[in-house]
């Protein structure tokens, strides 16, 4: 009697490796597929944090959270903020505060510690008027910079727009006692004495500010203002005299010197 079975089972041998190979296989993509998942949540955890950071910064007017700041610096890559650090530069020169800013959120974001970034972004609040956010980001800038220089301008124009004019001073004296080679500083402290009817130290302000910009005729025809006001004539004379050397035409001097 013959035995069929030798004939039948190559053939079974190749449907078992056939059905193994499928099985394999099936497992493989199922496998892949699972990890491409992972990745997936693992990037959208990332991003969550990130835009969660951005919404903070945008709510308060303010650099996030330390906490907060180190999860999200820690997954974000230098080039990433270096990226966005020259999309900001571009915007900055074309004046177009409103993507300056969000950019500035998203840097700061990425990195706390990120000075020019939190700088910029007091500066544009200012700039735009919103002098709450403007105030705090300054203030928050100062903890870790006490005597920072632009910080401190910051919240000197911030109480000049709020008419809060002692603290325009107090924050303006503090400047020039670092800084006394900037005409708008001297300029600013003027307009703060100014308005706490200081009218000495007013001209003290403006004369230093001459000094350092001796053919600006707005500082001239501010001192001529006081010098009139004190009745001070000599001083009014010569300084007339100097302004009318520099502008001949200028209808204002020649409103005056036509009235003496």
């Amino acid at each position: 009697m013959v035995n069929f079975e030798i004939f039948y089972r190559p053939a079974l041998w190749n449907w078992e490796y056939i059905a193994l190979a499928v099985w394999v296989a099936s497992t493989t993509l199922i496998l892949i597929i699972l990890g491409r998942h992972c990745c997936q949540c693992r990037l959208s955890r990332k991003r969550k944090a990130q835009i969660l950071a951005v919404n903070k910064i945008q709510n308060n007017g303010a650099v996030p959270h330390k906490v907060e700041a180190e999860k999200t610096a820690a997954t974000a890559s230098r080039a990433e903020i270096t990226q966005r650090w020259r999309r900001f530069e571009i915007l900055w020169a074309r004046r177009d505060l409103e993507d300056a800013e969000r950019i500035l959120i998203e840097i700061i974001a990425l990195d706390r510690e990120h000075l020019p970034a939190q700088l910029h972004l007091a500066e544009i609040y200012l700039a735009r008027e919103n002098f709450s956010k403007a105030k705090i980001t300054a203030e928050r800038i100062l903890e870790n910079n006490p005597e920072l220089v632009r910080a401190l301008v910051v919240l000197g124009q911030v109480a000049l727009a709020t008419a809060n004019w002692a603290q325009a001073r107090h924050f303006f004296e503090q400047v020039l006692a670092q800084d006394t080679k900037d005409v708008a500083h001297y300029l600013f402290l003027a307009q703060a004495y100014e308005q706490e009817n200081q009218t000495e130290l007013v001209q003290k302000c403006l004369e230093s500010a001459l000094k350092i910009a001796p053919k600006n005729l707005e500082i001239i025809k501010k001192l001529l203002a006081i010098f009139q006001q004190t009745n001070s004539q000599q001083e009014f004379a010569e300084l007339l005299k100097y302004g009318l050397q520099l502008a001949p035409y200028d209808s204002d001097l020649r409103a005056l010197q036509a009235s003496t």
